[in-house]
């Protein structure tokens, strides 16, 4: 990634307006689109609220890609080893 593209990322995020009230995310065409609030403390209630929703997002993807690497891999131990070691995502051994 280049700087550039890093640069402007940060600007997207940055551009983000707040919502009216306590609301932390609207929802778009079904997809939850989230709305922190960057000019304020990390704990607010909303900058709170979208942190706890990415660490969970994040934890649910490492469960399941734990589950997905334990299941392809039952039969042979050392696959498995494989598989835990480089943080496997599905990709073939």
């Amino acid at each position: 990634m280049t700087s550039g593209s890093k640069e402007k990322k940060a600007k997207d995020m940055t551009d983000i307006e707040p919502l009216g009230g306590d609301a932390a995310f609207q929802l778009v065409n079904g997809q939850q689109q989230w709305h922190p609030r960057w000019e304020e403390n990390i704990d607010s209630e909303v900058n709170a609220t979208f942190i706890n929703a990415v660490a969970d997002r994040v934890y649910q993807n490492e469960l399941v890609s734990q589950i997905y690497c334990e299941e392809r891999h039952t039969k042979t131990s050392l696959g498995l080893q494989i598989c835990q070691q480089r943080g496997d995502r599905g990709q073939g051994l």
